[in-house]
């Protein structure tokens, strides 16, 4: 899937980050979170309401993350996922031919308090493709 489908068919607000690794060397980056199924205009009753999903973007040609640090899963949570638009509103495009999506990270509760100490990060990406893996039900503690 190219990424602009990933963010205007799938909508990331109150996802969960559980993981993100990134291999520089084989331009891969994977995204593991809690997705909340229930937001979805394609949800239907009786699905499950959260999930857990990978993403898999390859041929990454950039990446970044404004110091996200070790991903704590109790303490990130997705704001939002969009296009990276130009001043006109249309999509970024690299030097590769790759579009650029960003996912806006709550690093901010900690210490069970919900007290925000943090402000938010970024995570911008340029690649290719991404694939939206579904691994099932998130699994009660």
């Amino acid at each position: 899937m190219k990424l602009h489908d990933l963010v205007t068919i799938h909508y990331f607000h109150d996802c969960i980050l559980n993981n993100v690794q990134y291999d520089p060397e084989q331009r891969r980056l994977e995204i593991t979170l809690d997705f909340c199924k229930w937001m979805q205009d394609y949800f239907v009753e009786g699905m499950p309401e959260v999930i857990v999903v990978k993403l898999v973007f390859t041929n990454v040609s950039r990446y970044f993350d404004d110091e996200l640090g070790e991903v704590d899963s109790m303490y990130y949570e997705v704001l939002d996922g969009d296009p990276i638009l130009d001043e006109s509103g249309a999509p970024v495009i690299d030097d590769t031919g790759n579009m650029g999506v960003s996912f806006f990270i709550d690093r901010g509760f900690e210490d069970n308090n919900r007290s925000k100490s943090k402000r938010p990060s970024i995570i911008e990406i340029f690649a290719q493709d991404v694939e939206f893996i579904d691994m099932g039900p998130v699994e009660d503690d």
